[in-house]
């Protein structure tokens, strides 16, 4: 009977130790498992901002792209309007009546003016392309500002 009773005992003190492993050993894949949430948590608010980020990026190059558009439409209407202004300037030279050399000189005189307008509207045109540079460098620069400081934290 004592016998068995020191079995029971230590059968008791086994499963005991068993039971106690077993826990230690949960304990541990818990942990580990926090741990990988926890990384994948960090790494599902770094998607999140990166694709924040490219969504803005992308409505930006949108609003540029329509910006570019206009600018491109203003630009051959401009040149239109010039190739027009030319040909009625040549027109007016050959059919005006009167001393041709002065005609000349009247019609070199409009043609300058002519091509000062156009300097003076290529000159708005690089400035709103600067601007739209400047937009565009500051779009890559801040993705690939993020993208860095995600691949650091990587």
């Amino acid at each position: 009977m004592i016998q068995k009773h020191k079995t029971k005992k230590h059968n008791e003190k086994k499963n005991e130790e068993k039971e106690l492993k077993k826990m230690e050993d949960l304990d541990k894949i818990l942990t580990k498992l926090s741990e990988e949430l926890q990384k994948k948590d960090e790494e599902q608010k770094d998607m999140t901002k990166i694709i924040e980020i490219l969504k803005e990026v992308s409505e930006k190059l949108v609003k540029q792209k329509e910006q570019l558009i206009v600018q491109q439409e203003k630009t051959e209407k401009l040149m239109e309007e010039n190739e027009k202004k030319v040909k009625s300037v040549e027109k007016e030279i050959t059919e005006k009546e009167g001393d041709k050399t002065v005609n000349k000189a009247q019609g070199y005189l409009k043609f300058k003016e002519i091509i000062q307008e156009a300097n003076w509207n290529l000159e708005e045109r690089k400035k709103e392309h600067q601007q739209l540079l400047m937009t565009s460098d500051t779009l890559t620069k801040r993705t690939m500002d993020e993208l860095k400081r995600i691949s650091e934290k990587k």
